[in-house]
């Protein structure tokens, strides 16, 4: 039997809808222009959400586990009455102090995430503690990590890659604003939730620099930056450079730096010496930005706030704003065959304004929601930061729910 040839052009529509709905996703839940977020200085935990009113989500009769750590793991529950499903993450006090010694980590973590509010971090609704076990109730993000992503599709197309990077650099801008280094950002830290949109967890590491420089020997070595590996002191530019390894790894399906055994030393070496390598295909914007974000001196690593207005970021930026004209004039496109251009030109004149109206008033909206989260949520938290586009998208991403079992070990190394 003769098999359909494929239309190129048809198939070159189709992922330029897909880049579209994408792009446009970033819009409907108001992730650009990046949002500003809020760091509460003091900070309304929901004592309604405790754990009795919570129930474990059982499966063969058995609690559902979706991660775990060295001193930890973070089961499915869900409220009893809502049924909304939270993460439980918990943390065994002795094993903890057995492997860390420092008291301050877990500490610094629920002090961190409980004052954060923002739509590309998980929430920390409410902690507790019994004498053996110290509990976080957390937003829960459906679709697992980033990580099982990227080696689920053996890596991400440029467009993919900068929805997913876009959300990472927003979540982590923000909590530079706010004098926080994360120190632990890598895809395995990068959940998706069941709206796609991107959620940065484990705060395990992360602690605020208000003047001196930090000097602990601490995060995932793959992603560690070279002033980390020489131990000398170093600030929020090591979060940039992680931030480089996760756009290279987005890409590649790997870091630039990792080897087939994972030897540490190896990978250290790597880190301080190695040149970096591109797959054919990676576009010059692309390679560009990778290589500003991994200079190994950190004086002269891109800020933060400049990947912003890098030409990798701004192509897709532009893209966006051509697919929200699309849609808008999608929307009108019924009205063509009947001559009434003059009342589509004018509808679309009223439809910009108030789109760039929508734009001034976005941190406004966002602040004024922060009040809603003071009781138990009745939906997604992401859905209440919503601009409304009339099903401008639906899911644009199949992610396959079943466990996916090549999941690769990051060697962990503390001092």
């Amino acid at each position: 039997m003769r098999k359909n040839k494929i239309n190129p052009d048809s198939q070159k529509n189709n992922n330029n809808n897909i880049l579209n709905q994408q792009l446009l996703n970033l819009l409907k839940y108001k992730l650009y222009p990046p949002p500003a977020g809020c760091l509460y200085e003091n900070p309304k935990i929901n004592q309604n959400l405790n754990f009795s009113s919570l129930e474990p989500i059982l499966s063969k009769g058995k609690k559902i586990l979706v991660g775990d750590g060295s001193f930890s793991k973070v089961f499915l529950y869900q409220h009893k009455i809502s049924k909304i499903k939270y993460a439980i993450k918990v943390i065994n006090i002795n094993s903890f102090m057995q492997k860390t010694n420092n008291k301050n980590l877990i500490l610094d973590e629920i002090n961190i995430q409980s004052k954060i509010f923002h739509p590309n971090i998980i929430r920390l609704f409410n902690y507790f503690k019994d004498k053996k076990n110290i509990y976080l109730i957390l937003e829960f993000a459906s679709k697992g990590t980033l990580f099982d992503y990227i080696h689920y599709k053996k890596g991400l197309d440029e467009a993919e890659a900068f929805y997913y990077f876009i959300q990472s650099v927003n979540s982590v801008s923000f909590l530079h604003k706010n004098k926080i280094i994360h120190r632990d950002i890598k895809p395995e830290n990068l959940l998706i939730n069941s709206n796609n949109i991107l959620k940065l967890c484990d705060f395990g590491w992360s602690v605020y620099l208000h003047s001196n420089k930090r000097v602990t020997f601490c995060g995932t070595v793959e992603y560690m930056a070279p002033e980390i590996v020489k131990n000398e002191g170093y600030d929020f530019s090591i979060d940039v450079w992680s931030l480089g390894v996760l756009l290279y790894e987005l890409i590649h399906s790997h870091s630039p730096f990792v080897v087939k055994d994972l030897n540490i030393n190896e990978i250290e070496n790597n880190i301080l010496s190695k040149e970096l390598r591109f797959k054919k295909g990676v576009s010059l914007e692309c390679r560009d930005l990778i290589e500003k974000l991994l200079v190994k001196d950190a004086k002269n690593r891109i800020k933060i706030e400049d990947i912003y207005n890098h030409p990798f970021i701004l192509k897709y930026i532009n893209m966006m704003n051509g697919a929200l004209k699309l849609s808008q004039i999608n929307k009108y496109r019924p009205d063509i065959n009947n001559n009434n251009k003059k009342q589509i030109e004018d509808d679309l004149e009223i439809n910009k304004e108030k789109e760039e109206n929508s734009k001034k008033e976005i941190n406004e909206e966002i602040k004024e929601s922060f009040s809603e989260f003071d009781t138990i949520p009745t939906e997604p938290e992401a859905a209440k930061i919503v601009v409304n586009f009339d099903k401008i998208i639906r899911q644009f991403t199949k992610i396959d729910n079943q466990n996916i079992n090549n999941k690769k070990q990051r060697k962990i190394r503390n001092k």
